[in-house]
């Protein structure tokens, strides 16, 4: 059975029962996701690679059975769109777990361990956002994006339910699971962006999870807009024209620029006071970790820290 599903096969009623061997498994299968949720592992001795690369699979494993498992290492390397809570697994104490979760983008995303790539499991615990944001926009998810027949954004949502106004200017697009299995936005034309009319002044104001497949060379661009109503906007920077982002405040010009990496998901926190804002732009793994992650971008205007 190594390397099985390749064919499509449905194989989540197969009795496993008395089956010790599941390494590679599923190695290199980068479009099985079936349900295993029923399978039994009560005997399995060896998972180690057994969702290596497997970039579509994200599978609900809570019931699974670890306690025999001898080797779990590069368990779910590169598997970048599992995000099932295993934090009940206990695996024995001397069991190798070496880079078990190394670049599991999801699944590093939703959960901190005691070791990011290494786990175990049982020191994996569900992130939380901080208390006192007032808005999240969270493009990792299908369910907060809608868009047409072509993928272009129509509407987008706060997760928190909060914003109002929300617009989308040119035409981003969204693809789901088109890279490595994993959702992003594409902004192909320069200032083409999304905005919305955000409340309260709490810190942090606005906190966007995101990955960016194409944007143009002006880069994206996370901005304020007005110096009485907070209007926030995330895109591609279109110098001179009508409702561009990053038009002047009432102490200056406030623009905050930065690159972002292909490769990876990304945090934003934006907040604005009266007179002056800040942007801190991170990978996601490091800043929900910290929180105060150090500033990465080229601004111009009146920058502060909280």
């Amino acid at each position: 059975v190594n390397k099985c599903g390749e064919a499509g096969l449905p194989i989540s009623k197969w009795n496993t029962t008395g089956m010790i061997y599941m390494q590679n498994l599923f190695y290199d299968r980068a479009y099985f996701n079936q349900d295993l949720s029923e399978w039994n592992t009560k005997s399995v001795i060896r998972m180690d690679d057994m969702f290596r690369n497997a970039a579509a699979f994200n599978g609900d494993l809570s019931s699974w059975s670890v306690d025999l498992v001898r080797d779990a290492s590069n368990m779910f390397n590169g598997a970048s769109v599992f995000s099932g809570n295993i934090s009940n697994w206990n695996l024995p104490s001397e069991t190798p777990t070496t880079d078990m979760f190394k670049d599991a983008d999801a699944f590093n995303a939703r959960f901190a361990c005691g070791d990011v790539e290494d786990g175990p499991p049982n020191t994996c615990a569900e992130k939380v956002y901080p208390s006192s944001l007032v808005h999240r926009l969270d493009f990792s998810e299908d369910g907060f994006v809608e868009t047409t027949g072509g993928g272009v954004v129509t509407s987008f949502t706060d997760v928190t339910g909060k914003a109002t106004n929300l617009q989308v200017f040119g035409s981003p697009t969204y693809e789901r699971r088109a890279h490595a299995g994993l959702n992003g936005l594409k902004f192909s034309s320069d200032g083409a962006y999304l905005s919305m009319t955000a409340v309260g002044a709490q810190e942090p104001e606005v906190f966007v999870v995101y990955r960016v497949f194409e944007y143009k060379d002006k880069g994206l661009i996370f901005s304020h807009a007005g110096s009485t109503v907070a209007s926030y906007g995330f895109g591609t920077y279109a110098q001179g024209s009508v409702g561009k982002i990053g038009v002047v405040r009432s102490s200056g010009a406030l623009l905050a620029t930065a690159d972002a990496t292909t490769e990876k998901w990304h945090v934003a926190n934006i907040y604005f006071g009266n007179t002056d804002g800040f942007v801190d732009v991170e990978s996601i793994e490091h800043f929900l970790q910290h929180l105060q992650p150090p500033l990465h971008l080229s601004c111009t205007g009146s920058l502060s820290r909280w």
